[in-house]
């Protein structure tokens, strides 16, 4: 089956390429009625909205099953390469802790800190 993946942070380049992909010209006219935040972008620099840094990581690892079916996504989505997949991908470990670097990093973290991956995925 393809796969095409639309990043929220590339949307409107990602979404310009699948359109492309499927026969359009990639033209969706003015931008500004087709992203809707619902006023998350408010939220970015309200501390008192963020978990605490060091909390940050057991929601990562809470996620880890979501994690592995957004890493298989990525990969093989026909419109994004290896790069564009390893930029997105950096964005996610950089959220969880300033220490991942890779997808093992991240499962090892956990490991650490006993979280039941098997059970999880």
């Amino acid at each position: 089956k393809t796969v095409w993946a639309v990043r929220m942070e590339h949307m409107r380049q990602d979404l310009e390429v699948v359109d492309k992909l499927l026969g359009g010209d990639g033209n969706f006219g003015p931008w500004e009625d087709l992203k809707k935040t619902h006023g998350s972008e408010q939220y970015k620099d309200d501390r008192s909205n963020i978990i605490p840094d060091g909390d940050i990581v057991y929601v990562c690892c809470a996620l880890w099953p979501e994690f592995l079916a957004y890493r298989d996504i990525l990969e093989r989505a026909e419109n994004l390469d290896s790069n564009q997949a390893m930029e997105t991908f950096r964005l996610s470990w950089r959220r969880c802790n300033n220490h991942v670097t890779s997808w093992d990093s991240l499962e090892l973290l956990c490991r650490n800190m006993d979280f039941d991956l098997q059970k999880m995925s």
